[in-house]
């Protein structure tokens, strides 16, 4: 062997040392991930078996999730916790973060669909930031599914009548009276939605039915700001709370009398 061959015998041997030991590297990693894998589907497996509750996970993304069988496939999936992700949202709203609350509630649709809770927490959302369309569409969701749920109906008509639409609204309105005759809440709202579209005589008529259903009372009712101006008219405007922040009410709280 002559000395050129013999130097590149020297200078080869550490490269194929290396990639041999490289090769073996790769081996073991891949056969140890295999492993893993079989173990982790054998674990699974087994939990399914034994009846294991959901196991609670560290928070993602600021929301509560947890570990589910998906009921169908066997797969293992994530998704949001119910009862703790309605706690926030609800937490959202009454802080005022609107927007905060709707996201967290559209999550929860992705996981829970046609939940009434979730659209009926949607509605009264939007209802309250002023997006009535939006407000009715899931009311409508729910009534659908559940033609007896007067509290939609009820919603719907109101959201209807905040958009302008008095007769869709006095129409469904008169629904919930049929079907719930002994409560004043219809006739209360029925004098709103007439007050709102300028037929005093009949708002009047449907206050005086409520008022006759409870007594002759108003305490601790608040009113339709609508209402409320035609009830400031009559002589019953002395039994009216007055609305925060207003001169009565800052008179009342100088005088020292509660508000």
């Amino acid at each position: 062997m002559n000395s050129t061959t013999a130097r590149s015998l020297r200078q080869g041997f550490p490269l194929a040392v290396s990639i041999a030991i490289l090769a073996f590297v790769i081996l073991i990693s891949v056969i140890l991930m295999s492993l893993r894998s079989i173990f982790e589907k054998r674990d699974q497996d087994e939990a399914r078996r034994a009846g294991f509750e959901p196991v609670m996970l560290p928070r993602l993304l600021d929301s509560e999730y947890i570990i589910s069988d998906d009921g169908v496939s066997g797969e293992i999936v994530f998704q949001p916790d119910f009862g703790r992700s309605v706690l926030m949202a609800e937490n959202a709203f009454n802080a005022g973060d609107f927007i905060r609350a709707e996201d967290i509630l559209r999550s929860l649709l992705l996981f829970f669909p046609g939940s009434p809770t979730v659209e009926r927490m949607l509605g009264n959302l939007f209802y309250s930031s002023g997006r009535y369309t939006d407000a009715e569409r899931f009311y409508q969701s729910i009534l659908k599914r559940n033609p007896s749920d007067l509290v939609s109906l009820n919603n719907i008509a109101m959201a209807q009548g905040m958009l302008g639409r008095f007769a869709d609204a006095i129409e469904n309105m008169k629904k919930v009276q049929e079907l719930n005759p002994e409560s004043a809440i219809p006739d209360l709202n029925l004098a709103a939605l007439y007050s709102k579209a300028d037929d005093r005589p009949l708002a009047r008529k449907h206050f005086e039915t409520a008022r006759r259903k409870l007594g002759g009372s108003l305490e601790g009712l608040s009113f339709d700001p609508c209402l409320r101006e035609l009830l400031m008219e009559s002589e019953l405007r002395d039994q009216i709370a007055p609305l925060p922040g207003s001169e009565k009410e800052k008179t009342e709280v100088r005088e020292g009398h509660a508000p």
